[in-house]
C-alpha cells in the first residue's frame, strides 16, 4: 500500500500556496489529452482551437509549473525527510493519484 501525504491545508480558496501545491500535483498532459478526446467526440470542429489554447497555456506556464513542482518536491523532502529521488517518486505518485486515480499511483 502506498502512503500518500497531502501537503495542502484547509485554506481560503484564494490562498496562493495551497492553490500552487494543488496545481503542482496535477498532470496537465493527461487532463488536456482527455479534454481534447472528449471535445473531439462532442464538438470536433473546436479541437484545433482547443489544442492551440492548450499549447499557449503550456508555453506561458511551463516555467511556473516546473517551479511549483520543484517546491512540492522540496516540501516533501523537508516534511517527510526524504531524499531528492524519493521525494520525486512520491510527487509522481501524488500526481498519478490525483490525476488518474489510486490504481495508477502504484
Amino acid at each position: 500500500m502506498i502512503f500518500l501525504t497531502s501537503l495542502s491545508v484547509r485554506a481560503d480558496p484564494v490562498d496562493p500556496i495551497s492553490t500552487g501545491v494543488q496545481l503542482a500535483q496535477i498532470d496537465f498532459s493527461v487532463v488536456n489529452n482527455r479534454l481534447v478526446e472528449k471535445c473531439n467526440n462532442a464538438f470536433p470542429e473546436t479541437v484545433p482551437a482547443l489544442v492551440d489554447a492548450i499549447a499557449q497555456w503550456n508555453s506561458k506556464n511551463a516555467d511556473a509549473l516546473k517551479e511549483l513542482r520543484q517546491m512540492n518536491i522540496d516540501t516533501l523532502m523537508k516534511v517527510l525527510h526524504l531524499s531528492a529521488a524519493d521525494a520525486a517518486i512520491r510527487a509522481k505518485q501524488q500526481s498519478a493519484f490525483l490525476t488518474e486515480g489510486p490504481e495508477k499511483a502504484i
